[in-house]
């Protein structure tokens, strides 16, 4: 489906607002990362521990999601229905995650944005792990993991994971969190000498939330941005018509006929 800025005002409460995608996708994500908070990890060590990887696909399927309405630069447009993202993803990431931590900052050449992307989306969503593999250090060979970690506090032998709440808090208070001994956008060697690549699940839920938000904020006013934003909700609308499967198909026409057929009088 094609649009123009005259359904700009729509799109954005489809998309961007409160009852949106958008505000689903936050609230979605609020949730779980609150949820493993309420249980007892002593006496529900099902419940009690974090959601990790989980909370990572659904991050990541989110990031691309929004990096696809935001669309810097035209460049869903110019990519026209190809299915790579990573272009995509990069240039949001590029530009709104350094604001919301300076540590996505990086060096010409280098995008911590597209590295999280390809071991946390590329292996979770695709191998349902996140990736790892064997590469040359200036130690030599190390086998190095994309890890995911969760937040928590001890109180004697009890360990909890965080509140939403407590987790905001620490966020608000170090701005710059991750690093070293952090568990969040750090590298750290294990016993056996492989390399653990962290990141904290629930922190970078709220990063991504934080990123989201300001690109609203600035979609408000900045007329560059609401034209990618309507050439990207296009291109979204591409992928929601189905593919008429086989089994599928014949599945859907007999469920919709027969709503059809529940609420339409017999003919006389």
């Amino acid at each position: 489906m094609e649009y123009t800025l005259a359904d700009l005002p729509q799109l954005k409460a489809d998309l961007v607002g409160n009852a949106g995608l958008w505000g689903m996708l936050k609230k979605d994500l609020r949730q779980l990362v609150e949820m493993p908070s309420h249980f007892d990890p002593s006496t529900q060590p099902v419940l009690g521990t974090g959601l990790n990887l989980s909370l990572m696909m659904v991050a990541m399927g989110g990031l691309e999601a929004m990096a696809t309405l935001a669309n810097i630069d035209e460049v869903a447009s110019k990519q026209g229905t190809t299915k790579n993202a990573i272009d995509i993803v990069k240039r949001f990431g590029d530009r709104y995650f350094p604001e919301v931590n300076p540590l996505y900052t990086r060096p010409k050449g280098e995008s911590l944005l597209t590295l999280i992307w390809d071991g946390y989306r590329n292996g979770g969503l695709h191998n349902f792990f996140p990736k790892q593999d064997m590469i040359t250090t200036t130690a030599g060979p190390k086998k190095v993991l994309f890890s995911v970690s969760w937040p928590t506090s001890k109180n004697g032998n009890a360990e909890r994971c965080l509140t939403l709440a407590e987790i905001q808090v620490g966020r608000a208070n170090n701005p710059t969190v991750g690093g070293p001994g952090a568990r969040h956008l750090d590298a750290e060697m294990q016993s056996n000498g492989d390399i653990s690549i962290f990141l904290s699940s629930p922190v970078f839920a709220l990063e991504l939330i934080d990123a989201g938000d300001r690109w609203a904020a600035e979609l408000e006013q900045n007329g560059a941005l609401q034209g990618w934003f309507v050439e990207g909700a296009a291109r979204l609308s591409q992928g929601l018509t189905f593919q008429n499967l086989p089994g599928a198909k014949a599945c859907l026409d007999r469920m919709v006929n027969a709503a059809v057929a529940a609420v339409t009088p017999p003919s006389t």
